[in-house]
């Protein structure tokens, strides 16, 4: 139960305190009191998002509290409990923001988030909006409205699961399949590539060692030329020549000409030295042509791969033993496909069950529903026609795979019709406050806050809804927001809205009525400004009866 409600510096709202009692209060006040912006700080603190614009101008930053009762067995304390958050039966929101628009909430003095506040205010506060005979028409509002009703969180929790599971797995089968087309186009392109490697007899580690010799050996032909000069300017020049001057040195009749025979002789052995080391240098070229070759091939291989793929030509073998690994993994898709597959049947025949019994569960509790409205209509002066609830099937979802839709006729004899089809303004605003007025019976939020959902309908009607407000009251606490008289007779408690304006100030203040002061409030309720005996003595009487 919602005990006190404090509000400072929001909106136009400098300090203000709203306590209620335990059954039916009444919230009344001129339009533009600030009845609405009382209702917003109470959204702001069960979870709205928050904005600048709500701190009071001048103002540094906006406060809302609320402290609330809760019973052993309120959802709520269970809730707290579980997250560390309880403080005995007692629970003190709080949620401040700031002039940037920066908020902070509080639970129980613990610091919060704005999720965690939404998800408590659920359980605590239910506010049934001034608009919402427009959403009525909605078939998400429909379907929203009958499960609240049925109590289907554990079977739409599972349901949920289910689809999210199956879409899940649709989600990885589809990718797959894209995978398994990607992985066939890039097979059919390995199966391209890999045959230009088989001729490709060199590892990784002996590329070096092999484009060096390979380097070598390439200039094989230029140095065999050169060697081939030496040795011909050893055997046409410099040996003839050497043997020339032996026969000139001989012809010398004189002692020394021995020193320079032998001087001769030496130098004709160290160039037949040489001779010898080059014959031998070119043998060495010519032992081993086949080698050259494969080499040549090897090489131009590397480098014809290396540029085709944009690889350096040292991690052409690399690459080679990387294409071959992932041809390989190629072939391990399908496999994953059928799994895939399977895991999506199965998947899918959860979803199917858990929303068989979804469907089953919604067309009982349909039935209950339609009837409750139907009796809740009579008591609106709609008690001349019918209302039903259709349940047809729909594209899958997280909610399952049904559309619900609200059927009704307001006069006798016409066959049921789609809501937005049939019901006038003033009809539709009843029909919303007769499913409003059942569904509370059903929500865990013990406070229920009713924001001008009697607007479009007055006289008896208006006298009617007060009183099923009233007895809402016995078991609920309940604050009703409304500009009709007939409702706020009806109320245990009664408040008032008013706003203050200066030359440089305005603000809102909250206050509760006496007996007389109640008097007063419904005769303007009812006769504006002049107030005369009549509307007097009316007041007194919707007063009196209860």
């Amino acid at each position: 139960m919602l005990q006190r409600l404090h509000i400072r510096d929001y909106a136009i709202i400098d300090d203000t305190t709203l306590e209620l009692g335990d059954q039916l209060s009444v919230l009344t006040g001129e339009t533009g009191a600030g009845k609405s912006i009382l209702l917003d700080a109470m959204g702001l603190l069960l979870g709205d998002r928050a904005d600048a614009g709500a701190v009071r101008q001048g103002a540094q930053r906006a406060d809302v509290q609320a402290a609330f009762i809760l019973t052993d067995a309120h959802p709520a304390l269970l809730w707290l409990q579980e997250h560390e958050l309880d403080d005995e039966d007692h629970c003190l929101l709080r949620r401040t923001v700031n002039r940037e628009g920066r908020s902070r909430a509080y639970i129980n003095a613990h610091q919060a988030t704005r999720a965690q506040l939404e998800t408590l205010g659920e359980m605590l506060v239910n506010i049934h909006g001034q608009h919402a005979h427009q959403q009525l028409t909605h078939p998400a509002q429909q379907l929203r409205l009958l499960d609240a009703f049925a109590a289907h969180g554990e079977l739409l929790a599972q349901v949920s699961s289910a689809y999210r599971e199956w879409s899940d797995a649709e989600r990885a089968r589809n990718e797959r399949q894209q995978q398994r087309q990607q992985a066939d186009q890039r097979n059919d392109e390995l199966r391209r590539y890999l045959p230009e490697f088989d001729d490709l007899q060199i590892s990784e580690s002996d590329v070096e060692a092999l484009c060096a010799e390979h380097l070598r050996l390439s200039a094989a032909g230029q140095l065999l030329n050169d060697s081939t000069a030496v040795l011909h300017c050893l055997d046409d020049n410099l040996l003839t020549a050497l043997q020339q001057l032996h026969r000139l040195i001989d012809a010398v009749q004189d002692p020394h000409s021995e020193a320079w025979k032998h001087c001769a002789d030496n130098a004709r052995i160290e160039l037949e030295e040489l001779r010898d080391q080059v014959q031998s240098f070119q043998r060495g070229f010519n032992a081993e042509p086949e080698r050259e070759q494969w080499l040549d091939a090897q090489v131009s291989l590397l480098y014809r791969l290396a540029r085709k793929h944009l690889v350096d030509i040292h991690h052409v073998p690399a690459l080679h033993t990387s294409l071959q690994q992932e041809l390989h993994s190629l072939a391990g898709v399908d496999d994953d496909l059928e799994a895939l597959a399977q895991q999506c049947r199965a998947s899918e025949a959860k979803f199917r069950s858990a929303s068989e019994a979804l469907r089953t569960s919604r067309h009982a509790a349909g039935k209950r529903l339609a009837q409750q409205i139907h009796r809740e209509m009579a008591s609106l002066e709609l008690g001349g026609g019918e209302f039903a609830v259709a349940i047809e099937d729909t594209k899958p979802s997280a909610t399952g795979v049904d559309a619900v839709r609200f059927l009704v006729s307001t006069n006798p004899g016409q066959a049921p019709r789609a809501l937005e089809k049939v019901a006038s303004g003033g009809e539709l605003s009843r029909l919303s406050l007769a499913i409003q007025l059942i569904l509370s019976r059903y929500q865990a939020a013990h406070t229920l806050v009713f924001d001008e959902v009697d607007t479009g309908i007055g006289g008896g009607v208006a006298e009617r809804v007060g009183e099923r407000l009233r007895i809402l009251g016995d078991t609920r606490q309940v604050l009703c927001v409304t500009h009709l008289a007939q409702v706020a007779a009806k109320a245990h408690a009664h408040l008032v809205v008013e706003k203050h304006t200066s030359a440089t100030h305005t603000r809102t203040a909250l206050r509760a009525l006496s007996n007389n002061e109640r008097v007063e409030e419904i005769a303007r309720m009812i006769g504006g400004v002049t107030l005369t005996d009549a509307v007097h003595a009316h007041a007194k009487e919707l007063l009196t009866i209860r």
